[in-house]
């Protein structure tokens, strides 16, 4: 009923090809020894941002097409945290890069390299730019267990609650129904399937027998929740009719001939608190991190440029 399209990576030699396209209005290339950035004596250079932010769009599956100077602007602003919280964790006696820094970070380079070595030598990734990148994670996440320690898990889960009833409308969403599907290239099978449901079959007894949709059919034709605009169309309109324990009669659509029960319904129009519990929480501790960071940096001696 539903096909997923998986785009969080694509092929290596493509992916590169589509970050230069995605970055052209970079800098020239002789401007890559310019100074985007000033930490204290460490300088942040074009070619370092630039080669920061396709790793960024690589290992995170970016849409390639739509690469803004924001979001290049973003990456400058995580490579400066990044060098403010190791500049501060050494001049204050705090010794981050420890075994598991180095092990990790063994394991990540080895890992891109042996994966993605294509993307790396069409664009131009040194091994410092791997080193930099992974130490930009590594602190993110060591500054994310400071946080959490700080602040206790009833803490944060009273200002997520508070946060999600005051601005509950951000999670509002269409009305949803939960699907069971039997699907087969065959009427006469689609049929045959409706008989036993009328004389009294369990819908998921009948879709492991009879439906095609290998997948489906081992979670006896389970096929999650859909919203109305989710559904192909020869869909929507016919199950949205439908009540909680409602089957339909073989429907023709592109695949073969669909039967189809509606198990569930959703329409209270929003997401509940459980469902978003942890984005809540997550951007709370990334809000408190973001603010230590913020007031690390107020004492030091920083430089931005311009981006390009």
């Amino acid at each position: 009923m539903k096909r997923h399209i998986n785009l969080k990576k694509t092929a290596a030699i493509l992916i590169a090809a589509l970050m230069i396209l995605a970055l052209a209005g970079c800098a020239d290339s002789g401007d890559q020894n310019r100074q985007t950035a000033r930490i204290g004596d460490e300088v942040i250079t074009q070619g370092q941002l630039d080669n920061f932010t396709m790793l960024t769009l690589y290992r995170q599956g970016y849409d390639l097409s739509g690469t803004t100077k924001a979001l290049k602007e973003e990456c400058l602003q995580d490579m400066i945290d990044a060098e403010a919280l190791s500049q501060y964790c050494q001049d204050n006696g705090i010794d981050l890069y420890d075994d598991t820094y180095n092990s990790g970070k063994s394991a990540f380079m080895d890992s891109i390299k042996k994966n993605d070595a294509d993307f790396l030598d069409q664009n131009g990734i040194k091994d410092s730019d791997l080193i930099t990148y992974y130490r930009s994670q590594y602190l993110s996440s060591k500054l994310l267990e400071r946080v959490q320690s700080e602040y206790s898990a009833d803490q944060i889960a009273r200002e997520a609650q508070a946060y999600y009833d005051k601005h509950k409308d951000e999670y509002k969403v269409e009305s949803e129904k939960r699907i069971s599907e039997i699907l087969t290239h065959k009427k006469k099978i689609a049929e045959e399937a409706v008989s036993r449901l009328d004389s009294g079959e369990q819908f998921a007894d009948v879709a492991r027998d009879l439906s095609e949709d290998i997948n489906s059919a081992a979670n006896g034709g389970d096929m999650g929740f859909f919203t109305k605009s989710e559904i192909k169309d020869e869909f929507g309109s016919e199950v949205f009719k439908m009540a909680v324990g409602q089957y339909s009669q073989p429907i023709k659509t592109t695949d073969g001939y669909a039967v189809v029960m509606v198990t569930a319904s959703n329409d209270s129009g929003y997401k509940s608190f459980d469902e978003v519990s942890q984005e809540i929480s997550y951007s709370l501790y990334k809000k408190y991190g973001d603010a230590k960071v913020k007031e690390i940096e107020k004492d030091m001696d920083i430089e931005k440029d311009e981006v390009k």
